[in-house]
């Protein structure tokens, strides 16, 4: 599992729900990648909020990458709540990444569901926290079914209204 989005959008709500998901799926990992986890202090900040529920240090991969190559170590993107990711939702598509998101407050806690019903990917959003988490325990035990999903979102995302550019300057 990942996460490419702010530090400032991983607040204790998402850090509970991440960790019954890490403790539901035996050997799975959390990647958090950005700016923030170049710094020590805020590494270990998130170390204490993963351990006060049960997550050992060594489930968490704190890390910064500039360029996209942090999609490569991550199978399941997790979208921050309530407020989604916008930008890094639109990068794990185009890298293969699918996303797991929840709907929540309008509008910015929409913008997983905008960006990922029009792909075909509505299974992918869900509207309660118990929901977030059993989607994730149950698309992390079908590999070959993710395998085939990574294959095809970068030419979802291409052929979708999403990038519609024509369309999008005709409305």
């Amino acid at each position: 599992f990942g996460s490419l989005t702010r530090s400032i959008r991983l607040n204790p709500a998402v850090v509970s729900a991440w960790s019954q998901i890490l403790l539901r799926v035996p050997g799975a990992r959390l990647m958090l990648n950005n700016k923030t986890f170049k710094e020590e202090a805020a590494c270990e900040h998130f170390v204490a909020l993963f351990a006060r529920h049960g997550i050992s240090r060594d489930r968490l991969v704190m890390c910064y990458t500039r360029n996209w190559d942090g999609y490569r170590s991550v199978d399941i993107v997790l979208d921050p709540f309530p407020h989604n990711a916008g930008t890094t939702t639109f990068e794990s598509l185009w890298m293969g990444v699918p996303v797991l998101s929840k709907r929540d407050r309008p509008s910015v806690g929409r913008f997983g569901d905008a960006i990922l019903s029009p792909l075909g990917l509505g299974d992918w959003v869900v509207d309660s926290v118990d929901e977030y988490i059993e989607r994730a325990v149950v698309f992390a035990g079908n590999v070959p079914e993710l395998e085939r999903l990574r294959s095809q979102l970068r030419d979802r995302l291409r052929g979708s209204v999403l990038c519609n550019a024509p369309a999008f300057a005709r409305s």
